[in-house]
């Protein structure tokens, strides 16, 4: 187990516990812990997930609404045991699934929260953000994913905000799904 930040000996592993989140509605927030709770443990990413840990809704000033369910999606791409390159990578299979879903929210005009207004209005391109570990590998399949959609999009590279290891360890954890015949407690 890692020590708390203070108690962390200098240089060491330490555990930074960030559990008021002021940007996310709640049902994001229980999505999160739910998974979280589900793959976290001594076992398996060496830290527990407990209530300290947990994400608590801290974005009072954002409206009530009953329509902000969080979608998860598990996505099958055949795998083509011949030997031969399968017919379509699992990248471009999930940046193509993307912007399909993010075709759906402009056209039906998803309602988002205007920063500056605090009125609902209908979703803008600009309203979407596709986060990714690490986007070179990954970039060239959403752009076209999202071009075949009639999506524009942009791409802004920065540092990253967890070390290394810890993408590892998602990583690790989201493979972990997809391993058939797997599963979580």
């Amino acid at each position: 187990a890692y020590p708390d930040a203070v108690n962390a000996k200098e240089g060491r592993a330490r555990k930074i516990l960030l559990s008021q989140n002021f940007r996310s509605r709640q049902p994001v927030l229980d999505a999160v812990n739910y998974v979280f709770e589900s793959i976290m443990s001594q076992e398996m990413g060496e830290i527990d997930y407990g209530e300290a840990e947990r994400l608590n809704f801290g974005a009072s000033y954002l409206p009530t609404r009953g329509d902000c369910e969080t979608e998860f999606h598990l996505l099958g791409v055949p795998i083509n045991r011949g030997g031969g390159k399968p017919a379509l990578s699992r990248t471009l299979a999930e940046a193509r699934f993307a912007a399909e879903r993010i075709r759906q929210l402009l056209d039906e005009g998803y309602q988002v929260t205007d920063e500056e207004t605090g009125i609902l209005r209908p979703c803008r391109p600009e309203d979407i953000v596709i986060l990714m570990r690490s986007p070179g590998p990954r970039l060239r399949h959403y752009t076209r994913a999202l071009t075949e959609r009639g999506i524009p999009s942009a791409c802004r590279r920065t540092r990253t905000f967890l070390p290394p290891w810890r993408w590892r360890w998602c990583t690790r954890c989201c493979k972990f799904w997809t391993i058939p015949g797997r599963t979580c407690r």
